[in-house]
């Protein structure tokens, strides 16, 4: 945020430098000033026909520059900040709900149920998703009557003398 208003600060200060220096030529801009060339402007302005250039512009002009070009950079970056911002909360709002989700589906993973419910009934996901877990968490209280112990317990798992052998279906670590 000081980093942006540095800028700003600078960029507004340069213009007003520019402008200013434009109408009271104080020799800023005499060093790097090239003259336009006659033969690539078609009509030359009362602004160029002055014995040395740059020439100087009415003290109005500066005024209106100086104005104009300070609104449109404030402009810019407050609507540019408000969608930034915007953005940001957004993305962090993405991130929550990711990870949210990745605690979910690693407790389904595990058959852990009450936990999955748990961070399912306290997290603040979208409800199409919400809705999809809860189908998930339903789905696997009705068929876990039906689903071997060992896919629930570890020692069940390692008592047997299949036990390097998986479960079918069951991805292993």
């Amino acid at each position: 945020d000081r980093v942006a208003k540095n800028t700003i600060l600078a960029i507004i200060c340069w213009t007003a430098v520019r402008w200013i220096e434009h109408h009271f030529r104080f020799g800023l801009l005499d060093a790097s000033f090239l003259p336009p060339q006659a033969d690539r402007l078609e009509i030359v302005d009362d602004l160029y026909r002055c014995g040395t250039l740059p020439c100087s512009v009415p003290f109005s002009w500066a005024v209106t520059n100086i104005t104009l070009s300070t609104a449109l950079l404030l402009l810019d970056f407050y609507f540019t900040r408000g969608f930034a911002s915007r953005l940001f909360r957004e993305r962090d709002k993405m991130d929550k709900v990711i990870k949210t989700a990745e605690h979910i589906a690693d407790s389904l993973s595990k058959f852990d149920l009450a936990q999955a419910e748990s961070v399912l009934n306290t997290s603040e996901l979208p409800e199409p998703m919400h809705d999809a877990f809860s189908r998930i968490l339903d789905n696997l209280r009705s068929y876990r009557p039906y689903l071997p112990e060992a896919l629930f317990s570890e020692t069940s798992r390692c008592s047997e003398d299949r036990s390097s052998i998986p479960a079918p279906g069951l991805v292993t670590k």
